[in-house]
């Protein structure tokens, strides 16, 4: 129906917002910076691995902010109307941060001549898709294409990430260790927002974009903490 359309639609594009722009970036930039460092094992792990961790910094706790604030965001911002789409909104929220982490597989497996397990991957994701979609649909509603939508690309991550580890010559554990500070400085982010709407109880535009602010200042502070070489890294970039 269009009604459920709509919410679909609406809580598609708040939570795939950043990993659009991410993945977007990630494509352009480094599938030539791949390509040249491919027959240097030591410089394509370190740019791979470099890449992934700042691909997370961002990713994660945008996802699960956008996750944590969603009710409010919706409420204050959309209008009561809108609050049926916060369930899916929600669950694409961890689709889009898997959008993220998906998007640095891509550009190695094309510049180390692999494009054949992106063709593979799509294909499972797509017979996953047809699989789950009609009866989870059926079942939940607009929750249940978020599920359907969500799980293949879970799942064909965690089959990505064995290969990608094998292309860099690392183990998994070193594909998983880039995000480790992001993931605990997210946490500590979380229980951060939690505990201000708790305190908050009614949320108002006042109190929401106080919330986004304490998140923001709370990861960032945590990150620059857990990364001190961070600034000087993206002066180097820059430079």
């Amino acid at each position: 129906g269009m009604e459920a359309l709509g919410f679909y639609t609406i809580a598609y594009t708040i939570s795939n917002l950043p990993a659009t722009q991410i993945t977007h970036l990630v494509s352009r930039v480094m599938f030539p910076t791949y390509s040249k460092l491919q027959d240097d094992q030591d410089a394509l792990r370190r740019a791979y691995l470099k890449t992934l961790k700042y691909v997370s910094m961002l990713s994660i706790p945008a996802a699960f902010g956008t996750f944590v604030i969603a009710p409010d965001f919706v409420s204050v911002v959309l209008g009561e109307k809108w609050m049926p789409a916060v369930p899916a909104l929600q669950v694409l929220c961890i689709f889009g941060l898997l959008r993220s982490i998906a998007a640095t597989f891509g550009p190695i497996f094309q510049a180390t001549g692999n494009p054949k397990i992106l063709r593979d991957i799509s294909i499972l994701k797509l017979i996953l898709l047809l699989i789950l979609i009609f009866p989870l649909t059926i079942e939940y509603g607009i929750l249940g294409t978020a599920l359907a939508t969500t799980l293949p690309s879970f799942l064909t991550i965690l089959l990505q990430i064995p290969k990608v580890a094998k292309i860099i010559n690392q183990h998994i554990f070193s594909v998983f260790k880039a995000l480790l500070k992001p993931v605990a400085g997210t946490a500590i982010m979380i229980l951060v927002l939690y505990y201000l709407k708790y305190i908050f109880i009614i949320i108002s535009i006042f109190h929401l974009s106080l919330l986004i602010l304490c998140g923001f200042v709370v990861y960032t502070t945590l990150i620059l903490v857990l990364e001190r070489d961070l600034i000087k890294d993206i002066n180097e970039s820059i430079q």
